[in-house]
């Protein structure tokens, strides 16, 4: 499993020599890279994967890590790795109970928010990631906890330090949750400019404090970006060097054009129901944007929510040539931390028996079939 090979505490002494990445990360003594494993053909050559996760903050491995030790403590596996694994029991749980308290946020009932939570459960594209060691694990939790936290200091049950902790805390789990980052700065940016309901007049609504919520979000993402860009810089991590298959000497538009929607399909390996589902949450999107009856609340959140799965996967193509040069295909993995707030939103606009019980019909038939093909 290459992705057990963060550290935590450098070499003081020692520069990296080429072809031995590994000899000059950080180094924690319970999370050491398996040499077979490193070797193999298919991770490029010596020592020098292609696919490394030393990219990311050591947030998740670290935590991993003190859970799997727990595990291997108990008897329940001997076997480092398999614990690591099957901590995406914790991650999946944690993550499926701060959505149901989401979707309770925005007004669904409890019904729909369980239906939003199996859906989330069943979802291929969502639990496989639960079954391995890697960061995308915590996407759930991570995209769950952000849109919770942004929205309860927008309806005024939250302190201001929280929007810089959810800034902060995406960038330092994994640089792609800053797909929920861009949608909640969005939606406070939206919900600044929003003119003719009267709105603008509450206290709680005021464009001067939305926007200064925005900006604290921002700072804290800039702040932890920046701080694990000196860490990264200081131990000598890889750089995009690195990485020449990437390298790109001009930019196309087809990149952008091709990437449209990319984050919408976190449902299409779902078994068969992957355009049913996809419908009914982001239906629900397109569908709070244009009645003009619904909220505002509402109308932004989905505005911002559905902008971003749509345009999201722009940020990292133009940010990646920009900043390095480079260009790689973005995967649908990268706008999962974004997931939470479309189910809970799809959650909410759930309503009537008959579209509760066609709902239910196919959400059970989908974690009946999932679960099958996992036994």
């Amino acid at each position: 499993m290459q992705a057990i090979n963060t550290r935590l505490k450098a070499r003081p002494h020692s520069a990296p020599r080429a072809g031995q990445r590994f000899q000059a990360q950080l180094t924690l003594p319970i999370i050491k890279p398996k040499p077979a494993v490193c070797n193999h053909p298919s991770r490029g050559t010596p020592y020098r994967p292609r696919d490394s996760a030393d990219i990311d903050p050591p947030t998740y491995y670290v935590m991993t890590s003190l859970a799997a030790h727990v595990l291997t403590g108990l008897g329940v596996t001997h076997e480092l790795v398999t614990a690591g694994r099957l901590t995406g029991v914790l991650w999946g749980g944690a993550g499926l109970s701060v959505l149901y308290l989401l979707a309770r946020l925005l007004g669904a009932g409890r019904l729909s928010s369980i239906l939003a939570c199996a859906v989330a459960l069943a979802t291929p594209g969502v639990w496989t990631y639960w079954t391995y060691v890697t960061p995308h694990a915590s996407d759930l939790l991570v995209g769950a906890a952000v849109s919770w936290g942004v929205l309860s200091w927008y309806r005024g049950r939250a302190p201001s330090w929280l929007l810089v902790v959810c800034g902060g805390v995406p960038v330092l789990v994994k640089a792609t949750d800053a797909t929920i980052v861009a949608a909640m700065v969005l939606f406070l940016l939206l919900s600044a400019g929003w003119r003719g309901s009267g709105a603008e007049t509450e206290p709680l609504r005021a464009p001067r404090r939305l926007l200064a919520g925005a900006g604290l979000i921002i700072a804290g993402t800039g702040g932890a970006s920046a701080l694990w860009l000196a860490v990264r810089a200081h131990y000598s991590l890889t750089s995009s060097s690195d990485f020449p298959q990437f390298d790109v000497s001009a930019f196309h538009l087809s990149w952008l054009i091709n990437s449209i929607g990319t984050f919408t399909q976190s449902f299409q390996a779902a078994l068969g129901l992957g355009v049913l589902i996809t419908f009914w949450i982001y239906g629900s999107l397109v569908h709070y944007v244009s009645d003009r009856t619904q909220a505002q609340e509402d109308r932004t959140l989905a505005l911002a929510a559905i902008s971003v799965a749509m345009f999201g996967p722009w940020l990292y193509i133009v940010s990646s040539y920009v900043l390095i040069h480079q260009f790689v295909v973005i995967p649908v993995r990268y706008g999962l931390a974004l997931l939470p707030l479309a189910l809970a939103l799809g959650a909410r606009n759930l309503r009537g028996r008959v579209a509760t019980a066609f709902a239910v019909t196919m959400v059970a038939v989908l974690v009946l079939v999932a679960f099958y093909k996992v036994a």
